[in-house]
């Protein structure tokens, strides 16, 4: 899980934001994996590191890097 959770950030320090969906196609990588991913994308959104959205059930997941106002 800190494997993906490290390259998840490490993205959205390239990036402003990632289809999650994208990045870890269930077509192109072993389930195991996804499910690894996700529960990484979850501890992110747990620490206030990410934002996600989902416009509808099953659709894509949008993540976002969290801007801390200080």
């Amino acid at each position: 899980v800190a494997d993906k959770v490290k390259e998840m950030y490490k993205i959205l320090a390239k990036q402003k934001k990632f289809v999650f969906n994208k990045l870890f196609p269930i077509k192109k990588h072993e389930k195991q994996e996804v499910v690894t991913a996700f529960s990484g994308l979850l501890e992110l959104s747990r620490r206030n590191k990410v934002q996600t959205s989902q416009d509808e059930i099953f659709g894509d997941i949008v993540v976002e890097k969290k801007v801390n106002k200080s």
